[in-house]
């Protein structure tokens, strides 16, 4: 008993005497963790601020060397830490994000994209947006974060989907605001794009007179259209962008690409010329060969301009310029360095906002979709995020039926004079053009006078009592009631307004309407194509001054 009384006390002695060192190991240990923890998060708050910065790279970099941190937890947690696997895969977009962009870029070149990376890329946006509603320390984090960026992810993951998967074909339409159209410009030329999987497949483009020369039926003109462009032929496939409403449009456009023979276009994508400009002035010139000659963001316009009488079906003159064009700037594209990859991606937002890019899509997610960005070109007098029906709704649109590219020298004012039951309207269109003789004007594109099919957009119980043209008064105008996109009634009133260089116009409309109350609202949407436009707002006695460059609305 003695004996064993010794050894335990032996036993207790030696491990008391070991227990610092096991202490002093432990803390060493758990510092250690402690510390590779708050070097991960640090790296991650930094990834996140640079990927928020637009620095890719730089975002990449950290992610990477937070993501041995994270994926060691995720670990140890035996993979059951839903907050763990929200990081890992956080940090594996983050850091996969240059990655992918840089496939697609270089895919513009020779090389097709990598769907393998893309496949993995968005399985782990997939899961990042099942996992995010199953965290808890993110969700009391960052509550508000969380459903923003579920809703986000979801949407990110129908574009996967109806986009990024399968074979695809859409059709993009140039637009040049310089003969401006409803929906931003005559269409001269367009290319249709085939995706494989996300891959850029082919491209092939195109002048707007071919396919138009493949149509032999007839489409009765609309009002407008019928009197200044149709010739006696009907309405045709290069004006029939006439509704300013873009899907209505589009889904005309559709409709003869079908009837001549290219059927399988799933969507439109309209691009005006201002976004080439804006393009152009980050990728830099770009240099034609063949044609011994540059092209910069302030020649654009009038290099790619092209006399409509030189092309008619089965010509290949426009069709191997424009070819050729598109191939540099596919080239340039293909190089763009990250600083380039930046401004490129602050010129799309306001693009979209300003309606200089307008989307359409056959697939209703997608179109849906497009819509809830903003991207859709509807004609609306909805506004967001309220739920209020009693306000007043403006919507003006030019349409050079001139046939001619008069419109980069033309300005316009507008005065809206609000009352509760009337509203005046006032448009003055100014045209800078050089002054030039009937006698000197050979070709008639080249014109400086500007012939404008003025349409206003109204509610449908606003009435127009009086129109004038500088100062004379209209006896008829053209006026009906029709259905947009979306399923809204609105009055659309037409009428002519010619403009000669060098001189002014104004318009004058008296209307009529429902009270607006005591402190309406007035919706006023923006034209794609229009350059920014002052409007003068008075309601009984207050003023207020708006630049509209997209639409807008104010409350007095």
């Amino acid at each position: 008993m003695l004996a064993y009384i010794l050894y335990m006390q032996m036993e207790i002695n030696r491990k008391t005497k070991a227990l610092p060192i096991i202490l002093s190991i432990a803390a060493v240990v758990l510092m250690g963790i402690l510390a590779g923890i708050g070097y991960g998060g640090h790296q991650t708050l930094q990834a996140l601020a640079s990927f928020k910065a637009g620095d890719l790279t730089l975002a990449a970099q950290q992610a990477r060397n937070a993501l041995p941190v994270a994926k060691t937890l995720d670990r140890l947690s035996l993979h059951t830490v839903p907050d763990l696997q929200v990081w890992v895969t956080t940090l594996e977009v983050v850091h996969q994000t240059p990655l992918v962009l840089t496939s697609w870029q270089t895919s513009l070149d020779t090389n097709p994209a990598d769907s393998a990376l893309l496949s993995t890329y968005f399985q782990s946006l997939h899961q990042l947006g099942q996992r995010l509603p199953q965290t808890w320390l993110i969700h009391r984090l960052y509550p508000d974060q969380i459903e923003t960026a579920t809703k986000l992810l979801a949407d990110v993951d129908v574009l996967y989907q109806t986009v990024l998967t399968g074979r695809h074909t859409f059709l993009l339409l140039f637009q040049n605001s310089d003969e401006l159209r409803a929906t931003g410009g005559f269409m001269g030329s367009y290319a249709l794009v085939t995706l494989n999987n996300g891959q850029l497949e082919n491209i092939d483009v195109q002048d707007i007179y071919v396919p138009d020369g493949q149509y032999t039926g007839h489409v009765n003109a609309p009002a407008g259209v019928l009197e200044y462009l149709s010739s006696g032929r009907g309405l045709r496939l290069p004006d029939a962008n006439w509704w300013p409403d873009f899907p209505a449009s589009a889904q005309q456009v559709l409709a003869y690409f079908a009837l001549g023979r290219e059927s399988g276009i799933e969507g439109v994508v309209a691009i005006n010329l201002e976004v080439a400009e804006s393009l152009l002035a980050i990728t830099g010139d770009v240099f034609m060969p063949d044609y011994q000659m540059t092209i910069t963001a302030e020649n654009v316009a009038e290099a790619l301009r092209s006399q409509r009488e030189e092309f008619f079906p089965g010509s290949i003159t426009k069709q191997h310029l424009l070819a050729s064009f598109f191939n540099q700037v596919k080239f340039k594209m293909a190089h763009l360095n990250p600083d380039q990859q930046r401004k490129l991606f602050d010129v799309l937002s306001p693009s979209i906002d300003q309606k200089q890019i307008q989307i359409f899509a056959n697939d209703e997610r997608l179109q849906d979709l497009i819509i809830k960005y903003n991207a859709a070109g509807l004609m609306t007098s909805r506004i967001p995020r309220t739920d209020d029906s009693t306000h007043q709704f403006f919507y003006l649109v030019e349409s050079n039926v001139g046939i001619n590219k008069a419109n980069r020298g033309i300005t316009r004012e507008v005065s809206i004079d609000l009352q509760e039951f009337t509203t005046n309207l006032a448009i003055v269109l100014t045209n800078a053009n050089p002054a030039t003789s009937a006698a000197q004007i050979l070709r008639p594109d080249l014109s400086p006078h500007y012939v404008n099919y003025q349409r206003i957009y109204l509610p449908p119980d606003t009435n127009v009592t009086k129109i004038f043209v500088n100062q004379t008064p209209l006896t008829q105008w053209h006026e009906d009631n029709i259905t947009t996109h979306t399923g809204e009634h609105v009055k659309q009133i037409g009428f002519l307004v010619t403009v000669p260089a060098q001189t002014s116009s104004t318009v004058n409309l008296e209307l009529r309407h429902p009270s607006l109350g005591t402190a309406p609202t007035l919706v006023l949407q923006k034209q794609s194509g229009l350059p920014i436009t002052h409007y003068r707002i008075s309601y009984q006695g207050q003023s207020q001054d708006v630049w509209l460059n997209q639409d807008t609305w104010l409350t007095f």
